[in-house]
């Protein structure tokens, strides 16, 4: 019994091995991914063979010329991506990465082999490549344009940028050139993709070269239904963190369909309250404001779309009187059921207009989508209704057709009276029923699938209307297998049009439609299919070979090996969560219940120039001990390593429930059981207890933190200890 154990288990170790010495004899293609390839290409790139030895925990980024509070913030989110990547390969701010850290097992052999390779190649006496010195790790970002907490991303924003790494004209420098706050957002997202671990070596490295890039269009969008399926405000703000990555900068956020109406209308309240899936499953004010605002932070510009007449059963959970009655041919009266909109009443038309008029004020954006698709599937109940039928005979008109381009008009016209005076997007099924449209209309083509949504494109641009298109990326249709050269392959100029009419393009849209997509699968299912698209939308149109693309594709889903583009998927996930919790006290100090506001985080050196000679930094801000221009205000990291000795701290404004201490650097307080009742545990390990001060601004800087207003002060003390 013994030998035949023996046996079977070196045949299952025989037949592991061969899988992993030689995949594609056993079925399994070997795609060797690229090293420090950024995704999407680039427009121009001249990447040389040489590289830098980096650190990614110890990069920092400066910011010339101009800078602002968002440029800050774009940093700060790249910094932490940067760190978490150091982290997954167990490399530390020291000056080498360990060589046994916790992790697979996988990850730990080859950590160890690679520190194997290093020992062995020190014996034969190989030395380190002269052309690849370890980087000074300081990363210039060069804006020459103003930015603000004001400014939106628009269709006509300036995305473009350059990357400059030990060029000639700038040796041993890092640079990310930019004349739009945008452009820098794109340049930062692709500086992290040119960052790779190298397994030779055991360490990261920077790819030099210099970069020049730009979109090729303006419009490379995303669309979520969030109908069919509610999608939480975590998914979609994770959705939006890798369409930053993917440089993706239009969120289409389908609002509203016949199975839910999720979005909180303050005009019209009751549309969600009886029309959601449920009171928890709806998108308050506050959350669409918060998605807004987190898109904006990425530059990423968010087009509501609210599509009548059809597709709106969920509206008469909690409108009465707006959708039309349908009727039994057979017996002349109501079915019980309801169709589209009802195009025969003027409170219709009211009642759209006010709901519209509030989506374009809530939503920045210039452009609303106002659907008008698959009208057809209610033209039955449209022709069954006797006030339908009187109200045709009225208008001299005899089809549904005629109907449906009856209330479409009227709708465009209402459109144009609204306050914000926004222009809008309609699905073709406008355009095809020939209902007459303005000249500025967007007509969004997504008819014709993958094969024939050319002849779909070249109608409508021959009208002269531009152009979105969506026909061949519906990421929603699944196929076994690897799908995503399906949409790499889909060439958005690859109709019969004269050079005007392909002019008249746009860009392009991936679609997600929610019949079978929730939180559980909208990444898996959305990642990495949609980077394709991005790629198409982006790059040159030269850029359009999927097994050239396979290789890259192969490091930017970061599924074959270990890498630091490993983390795109993550990105989305925890990574964004990490980003953005609360990092102060769970609950206000004891006291008088207050909490500590300031204007300044961390030890700042003043605003005028620096004993290096930096130049001064621009109104607002004030020059961080890391050389940066800090904003007023802004959050600044907690300190670490804090020794119980540093207690009685200088009076240094720290916000969000930070203590100062005695280095300067600001530490959160943290509500742990472990600790006595009214105390908090530091990041050091110890409890302390903390109080509001009724003392002067004198006694406050022997030993707390001042508040910004500088009437009250906070003090913490060890506990146990007396104040």
């Amino acid at each position: 019994m013994a030998s035949t154990v023996s046996s079977l288990q070196l045949a299952l170790i025989a037949a592991v091995c061969s899988c992993h010495l030689v995949p594609a004899e056993a079925g399994f293609p070997w795609v060797e991914p690229t090293e420090g390839e950024p995704w999407p290409a680039p427009q121009q790139a001249d990447m040389y063979p040489s590289f830098y030895f980096v650190n990614p925990a110890k990069i920092r980024f400066r910011t010339t010329r101009h800078s602002c509070a968002d440029l800050e913030d774009a940093i700060g989110r790249t910094l932490q991506t940067l760190r978490g990547l150091a982290a997954s390969h167990g490399v530390r701010a020291a000056r080498r990465p360990r060589s046994v850290v916790s992790g697979s097992w996988r990850e730990r052999r080859t950590r160890v082999a690679a520190s194997a390779n290093r020992r062995r190649s020190r014996k034969r006496g190989e030395s380190r490549r002269a052309s690849s010195p370890r980087l000074h790790h300081d990363v210039e970002v060069w804006m020459d344009g103003m930015c603000d907490e004001n400014m939106m991303p628009s269709a006509t924003m300036d995305e473009q940028y350059s990357i400059k790494i030990n060029v000639p004209d700038s040796p041993g420098r890092a640079q990310i050139i930019s004349d739009s706050l945008w452009g820098a957002y794109r340049g930062l997202e692709t500086f992290t993709q040119l960052i790779y671990f190298s397994e030779k070596h055991g360490q990261f490295h920077l790819r030099q070269g210099i970069i020049r890039d730009f979109p090729r269009y303006a419009h490379r969008g995303l669309m979520l239904d969030t109908s069919r399926h509610f999608l939480s405000v975590s998914s979609i703000k994770a959705t939006l963190e890798l369409m930053a990555f993917n440089k993706f900068n239009v969120f289409h956020w389908h609002l509203v369909d016949d199975p839910s109406f999720p979005f909180v209308s303050v005009t019209f309240p009751n549309l969600s309250g009886k029309g959601a899936y449920r009171p928890d499953m709806v998108y308050t004010p506050d959350d669409v404001a918060d998605i807004i605002e987190f898109a904006r932070r990425r530059g990423i510009r968010v087009v509501p779309e609210v599509d009548t007449p059809g597709h709106v059963r969920s509206w008469g959970a909690g409108a009465d009187n707006l959708l039309t009655v349908c009727y039994n041919e057979t017996t002349g009266q109501p079915d019980g059921t309801f169709g589209p909109l009802d195009p025969t009443k003027g409170s219709t038309y009211r009642f759209v207009r006010r709901l519209l008029e509030e989506v374009t004020t809530r939503f920045p954006d210039k452009y609303i989508h106002l659907g008008g698709d698959e009208v057809f599937f209610g033209f039955p109940c449209w022709l069954s209704n006797p006030d339908v039928q009187a109200w045709m005979e009225k208008l001299n008109i005899s089809t549904a057709e005629e109907v449906e381009k009856a209330y479409m008009q009227r709708l465009l016209r209402l459109v144009k009276r609204l306050p914000a005076k926004p222009e809008y997007v309609i699905w073709q099924d406008v355009v095809d029923n020939n209902i007459t449209v303005q000249p500025d209309t967007i007509v969004h083509v997504w008819k014709g699938g993958a094969d024939g949504w050319q002849q779909e494109a070249d109608k409508v641009t021959s009208l002269g209307h531009r152009t979105i298109i969506s026909s061949c990326w519906y990421l929603n249709y699944i196929n076994y297998g690897v799908d995503w050269p399906q949409y790499y392959e889909c060439e958005p100029e690859d109709f019969n049009g004269t050079l005007v009419q392909k002019s008249l393009l746009l860009g392009g849209e991936a679609c997600m439609w929610g019949e079978f997509v929730d939180d559980t699968n909208l990444i898996s299912r959305t990642w990495p299919r949609a980077a394709a698209v991005a790629e198409r939308l982006w790059s040159a149109k030269e850029v359009s070979d999927a097994e050239v693309a396979r290789p890259r594709m192969e490091e930017h889903r970061g599924f074959v090996r270990v890498r630091p583009r490993g983390r795109c998927l993550k990105r989305g996930g925890k990574q964004w969560k990490a980003a953005n919790r609360s990092k102060g006290l769970n609950k206000p100090p004891t006291g008088d219940n207050r909490r500590v506001h300031a204007s300044v985080t961390g030890r700042l050196s003043g605003s005028g120039s620096s004993p290096r000679g930096r130049p001064r930094c621009p109104e607002g801000y004030k020059r961080h001990r890391s050389g940066r221009c800090v904003r007023l205000g802004a959050r600044m990291e907690a300190g670490r390593g804090l020794k119980p000795g540093a207690l009685r701290g200088r009076a240094e404004q720290c916000t969000g429930g930070r203590v100062a201490w005695a280095d300067g650097r600001c530490v959160p307080l943290a509500t742990l059981r472990s600790c006595p009742k009214d105390s908090y545990r530091l990041s050091s390990g110890l409890c302390v207890r903390c109080w509001v001060s009724d003392k002067t601004d004198e006694s406050c800087a022997k030993g707390c933190a001042v508040d910004e207003r500088r009437a009250k002060c906070i003090c913490c003390m060890p506990n146990g200890d007396d104040p």
